[in-house]
């Protein structure tokens, strides 16, 4: 049976002082499966902020939070087996999360003027959840967490609308949302004007579920925990970012190898083991990405398809709907594709 929302005191009016005691209420805390440190006084600040914990369904949980962190903090969960479908909309670089000790790509792990980021990651037995923050981090995030059978329930066993991750414990797949959905993730926090709880519930229980669809739309092939060695993860992040920072540039291969000091087949060969595919398809991909975001804000077709490359809007059509499962002018419609009923296109690799 679904549990009632748990929201912080006072999170209709903004940030608000979140006390220490917040943190350690749950059964989870007394049971010492979370840990929080350093201890404080029960009613001593320690986040401003909000947060929603809704148990949606059983098997489906929405988290959201829009905090800053009032001390370091340093705090410790048991993560149960399922998949987590993560929204970033601002991390900070205070922030150092790991699951299972594996690295998330968040925080102090990417450029601070980073664009929002969805993450997916699998976890196929309980993985130690960690988190370290320092005083001032700033996180907004929403994240949606399923268990093996809501997946069954949902998809079937085995269903190919689950990218290849889902099987792999620790596998991380990046994944680029659009604008809309952003705006969407925003309004978690706040009171639905609406006002009914069903008719809220509802709109959360749909956002959740968009959040998802979007995810095994969009989703790049899975990084598996041991798939690269660390110097290799951390050249491949270092190349992402160069790209992330000049993608309206003319990028070749041989331009982002000068810049990390890598030939051009050893670069081809390092996107090919971390993404399935090679550098042009990531950088067209992630392109197509910028186009949808910019489509949703009101762009024409033609401009978009500039900005992603394309000299014919034809090709740029047919590129867009390969990824996204929707034409352009869907896009700028504001017809998002979140198709849960196994019919939802997933590209094998950035197109």
């Amino acid at each position: 049976m679904a549990s009632a929302p748990t929201i912080t005191p006072d999170s209709r009016e903004g940030l608000a002082p979140i006390p220490f005691s917040f943190l350690t209420s749950s059964a989870a805390y007394r049971s010492g499966e979370y840990t929080v440190a350093p201890i404080l006084d029960d009613q001593e600040p320690v986040l401003a902020g909000r947060f929603r914990h809704l148990s949606l369904r059983d098997g489906l949980v929405l988290h959201v939070t829009e905090t800053e962190d009032l001390h370091d903090l340093h705090t410790s969960a048991l993560q149960r087996p399922g998949l987590g479908f993560y929204l970033f909309l601002e991390d900070t670089d205070g922030l150092d999360v790991s699951i299972g000790g594996r690295t998330l790509p968040i925080g102090r792990h990417r450029r601070p003027d980073a664009a929002p980021l969805g993450l997916l990651m699998s976890w196929q037995r309980p993985a130690r959840f960690v988190r370290r923050a320092r005083r001032g981090t700033r996180v907004h995030k929403a994240m949606v967490s399923v268990s093996p059978d809501w997946l069954d329930q949902t998809f079937g066993r085995g269903s190919p609308v689950l990218p290849v991750g889902a099987s792999e414990h620790l596998a991380i797949s990046r994944w680029f949302p659009s604008h809309r959905l952003c705006a969407l993730v925003g309004d978690l926090l706040k009171t639905d004007p609406r006002g009914t709880p069903p008719v809220a519930r509802l709109r959360d229980e749909s956002i959740a579920l968009d959040l998802i669809g979007e995810a095994l739309a969009t989703l790049e092939p899975p990084s598996a925990g041991n798939r690269l060695a660390r110097t290799d993860a951390m050249r491949l992040g270092r190349a992402r970012d160069v790209i992330e920072a000049a993608l309206s540039e003319d990028l070749s291969v041989a331009a982002i190898g000068d810049r990390l000091g890598l030939g051009a087949g050893s670069l081809q060969r390092l996107f090919r083991s971390g993404y399935g595919c090679s550098v042009y398809e990531y950088v067209r991909g992630r392109r197509l990405d910028a186009a949808r975001a910019r489509l949703e804000q009101g762009e024409t077709v033609a401009s978009a398809a500039k900005l992603a490359g394309y000299g014919s809007a034809a090709n740029f059509a047919t590129a867009f709907r390969r990824r996204f499962g929707l034409t352009p002018r869907q896009a700028r419609a504001g017809n998002g594709p979140a198709n849960l009923d196994g019919e939802s296109a997933r590209p094998a690799a950035p197109s």
